[in-house]
């Protein structure tokens, strides 16, 4: 169809970075090959405060010559970034597959990455690119420390409407964004924050990414952490404590039904803090660290100022990091 034939022949931009990776592998010719019976994850990451910068060099006596070496740096840091991230993510895969890339590239230059891939890749994908490209991006001109990424990570079936994944991406980005600004403010300093935000998609949305998650909001906590903070900062909810979370549960038995059940216990919030009581009291004495999850929420605060649990997102991340 016409749309599948747009978003595939947007892959012909990026074909020198796939020849830079591997000039013998091949593309998948769809989404379905690409992830098999994995969901399809669209990352989009975006530089913070660009703009500034931009201003900032053209103030510079030498202001064209400033801006056409910044700007040809960091597409350099932006490629190989990209590239040191893909050969550790796909360490494992490209040993195994010698003939395909499991992913496509969507968008790759300046600061802006856009890359599909199967879900299971996704956060670990993330986590080091957001690493390495703030690394690539030190001192690439005078006062520029370092440019640290937002980035939103929407999932979905491989037959949800591209065009629709996107611009849900692009919403999780500019959520991810703001804890970026948030945080700068909140430490008053001029640090680089790279954040996350991410949304699994299992129906058609019709409402915005805020609206969806107003139910998410109980009596005595809000279900979700999102979006999150990679790396280094003062924060109450960061990645990879999420990821050690979810590591950890893996490790105790009956976590598994435990986890998947919590989909269902959200869709029914009058009865949800009863319902998840019950079935953490059950598990308490196979793993301790189940009945903490709900003591968390009285303890770590959102950039809006709520006490937060992330139950769900340990629920909706649990298939896709950790061991």
């Amino acid at each position: 169809c016409p749309s599948c034939k747009l978003k595939f022949d947007k892959h012909n931009e990026n074909l020198d970075i796939y020849n830079q990776i591997d000039k013998d592998r091949q593309l998948f010719d769809d989404f379905e090959k690409l992830v098999g019976d994995d969901y399809l994850a669209l990352i989009y990451s975006d530089g913070n405060r660009l703009g500034e910068h931009l201003i900032e060099l053209s103030k510079n006596p030498n202001a064209i010559d400033a801006l056409s070496k910044f700007s040809k740096g960091l597409n350099d840091a932006t490629e190989i970034a990209f590239k040191e991230t893909v050969n550790e993510v796909f360490k494992d895969y490209f040993e195994k597959d010698k003939k395909h890339f499991p992913f496509m590239v969507i968008v790759l230059g300046g600061d802006d990455m856009s890359v599909v891939m199967p879900a299971k890749y996704a956060f670990e994908f993330t986590k080091i690119f957001s690493k390495k490209f703030a690394e690539w991006t030190k001192d690439l001109a005078e006062n520029i420390p370092n440019i640290s990424l937002s980035t939103g990570i929407a999932i979905a079936k491989h037959t949800f409407p591209f065009s629709n994944l996107f611009e849900i991406a692009e919403s999780l980005q500019s959520n991810a964004k703001k804890l970026s600004r948030w945080l700068r403010k909140k430490n008053n300093d001029s640090g680089e924050y790279s954040t996350l935000d991410f949304e699994i998609i299992t129906e058609s949305l019709s409402e915005d990414i805020s609206e969806r998650r107003e139910h998410l909001n109980f009596k005595d906590y809000f279900a979700t952490g999102r979006p999150y903070l990679i790396g280094d900062g003062d924060y109450s909810f960061k990645f990879e404590d999420l990821a050690n979370i979810v590591s950890e549960l893996k490790e105790a038995e009956g976590s598994n039904s435990f986890i998947h059940s919590i989909y269902d216990i959200i869709k029914n919030p009058s009865t949800m803090e009863l319902n998840l009581n019950i079935k953490l009291n059950r598990l308490f004495k196979k793993h301790p660290i189940i009945p903490i999850l709900l003591n968390y929420a009285k303890s770590k605060h959102n950039l809006e100022g709520k006490p937060c649990c992330p139950l769900l997102d340990i629920a909706e991340v649990y298939d896709t990091v950790g061991g």
